[in-house]
């Protein structure tokens, strides 16, 4: 080899690692920092848990649907159950919750009793005909359900408001309005 001439280079592995764990580091310090900064909204948090399906004797029950994430799970599981329930303000379409709801069979016997805990309550029931009685704070409604093998049955209750609501909207006087909610509709 000539004086002067250039010796090709040679890679070093050693050297080629040694600035990647500062990068490394970098990285995850710059995106810590990105989601310090980004505030308690966007930051990343686990996934919400989903409702329980709970029984009563022979019924199985979930009841949920607050927030949009909890309103896709419980859509996702409407087509496993053979009653599905909603619940809502006639004029607006604002999704309720604390619903009393209560199921009795043909002979009037009750069969099942709970609070919805969201606008969604899905059951499990033998086939059959059921009378269905949901009530909001004291007004109370009636539905029949027919229960058939491989058949679903879909009962909306739509109530007129709410007894602090003046103005018919769904909303409290002294609430500040919420986000308007889409109308009822099947939950699967």
């Amino acid at each position: 080899m000539k004086a002067g001439a250039r010796v090709p280079a040679q890679r070093n592995p050693v050297a080629a690692h040694r600035g990647s764990g500062l990068c490394v580091a970098l990285l995850l310090g710059a995106a810590a920092a990105l989601q310090l900064a980004a505030g308690p909204g966007m930051r990343a948090r686990a996934a919400e848990p989903a409702p329980a399906v709970a029984r009563q004797g022979v019924i199985d029950f979930v009841s949920g649907g607050i927030g949009e994430d909890e309103m896709q799970w419980m859509r996702a599981q409407a087509a496993d159950y053979n009653l599905r329930l909603t619940f809502a303000i006639k004029r607006s379409g604002q999704y309720l919750s604390g619903i009393e709801v209560r199921i009795e069979d043909a002979a009037g016997g009750q069969l099942f009793a709970a609070t919805s805990d969201g606008p969604l309550l899905l059951a499990n029931l033998p086939p059959g005909r059921y009378r269905v009685v949901a009530t909001d704070r004291g007004a109370r409604q009636i539905q029949q359900a027919v229960v058939r093998p491989k058949a679903a049955a879909n009962l909306y209750f739509y109530w007129d408001g709410r007894p602090e609501d003046n103005d018919g909207d769904g909303e409290s006087a002294d609430a500040p309005a919420a986000q308007p909610r889409p109308a009822a509709g099947s939950p699967g």
